[in-house]
């Protein structure tokens, strides 16, 4: 059995699209476009571990190539010495290239999917559902099975700068952890939700009650889960010097966005979040 190495993960869109059934994803004519191309996203997006490679502690960093149309992982895991006084094992590294019809925008992780924003060449908006297929990992490369969330054209709603899923932590809960999407557009500045299971957009914060929201650097969203605030969503810029963070709260921890908090400089965000006796974890990516 062939394990993945950095070599054997280079894949060409040949290997990609034909033995896994994995399918292009939209099925628009790539050529001409009609539209020019979005500006390119910030390439780092995020991590994820999978339930389904637990055993392995296996995970991947997601990046976005928005003009070379490509979504790429770099996956590492570990397989678990037996037996008692053993090392622990070396984690191995490689590289998974998905090439699209499309210009990716923002990618994020939750449910145990993938989720994609992009724009197409007809200038439509679109978000898909990636289901990920992890079988025969780490001798074969995972598949993917995408289904469309969103394909529209309104004004004010272009392109998707990012996203961050909505987690849910009722208890009991019902039905999936994240139902909603957090999005901002790139022509309007706005931020919304996407609903995961129809594609309905809905503004939450309009930047025009919200001129915070103009700042083009703040380009990077992730979450932390603070034991005392609730879930934080935390909109920060690509350089900490230019501006501060904003943060979007959840204080009832139910996938719903209730208050935001803009911060002048990155110091009252850290003394917020990092200083004791305040705890505070990321939100997994689950």
């Amino acid at each position: 059995m062939t394990m993945i190495t950095y070599g054997s993960l280079l894949l060409s869109c040949a290997v990609l699209l034909a033995p896994r059934g994995y399918a292009q994803t939209g099925g628009i004519n790539p050529s001409p476009a009609t539209v020019s191309p979005p500006a390119s996203a910030h390439y780092m997006q995020g991590r994820f571990s999978p339930n389904a490679l637990a055993a392995i502690d296996g995970m991947a960093d997601l990046y976005c190539d928005t003009l070379g149309k490509v979504i790429s992982m770099k996956w590492s895991y570990s397989v678990a010495p037996t037996g008692g006084n053993v090392p622990q094992a070396p984690r191995t590294f490689g590289w998974q290239s998905v090439p699209l019809d499309f210009w990716p925008t923002a990618v994020g992780y939750a449910n145990q999917n993938l989720y994609v924003a992009g724009k197409r060449y007809n200038g439509r908006t679109l978000v898909q559902e990636w289901g990920v297929d992890y079988t025969g990992f780490p001798a074969s490369e995972p598949s993917f099975q995408p289904r469309t969330i969103m394909n529209r054209d309104v004004p004010g709603e272009s392109v998707i700068r990012w996203l961050f899923p909505l987690v849910r932590e009722l208890q009991p809960l019902v039905g999936p952890r994240s139902t909603h999407l957090l999005v901002q557009f790139a022509d309007s500045f706005d931020v919304g939700t996407v609903d995961i299971a129809t594609g309905t957009v809905n503004v939450v914060f309009a930047a025009q009650l919200f001129p915070d929201l103009l700042v083009a650097e703040r380009d990077i969203a992730w979450g932390v889960r603070h034991n005392q605030l609730g879930n934080l969503y935390v909109l920060q810029p690509s350089e900490p010097s230019l501006t501060g963070p904003i943060l979007f709260a959840d204080s009832e921890r139910d996938g719903i966005v209730d208050s935001i908090q803009v911060f002048a400089s990155p110091d009252p965000f850290q003394a917020l979040i990092g200083s004791p006796p305040i705890d505070w974890t990321l939100l997994p990516a689950k």
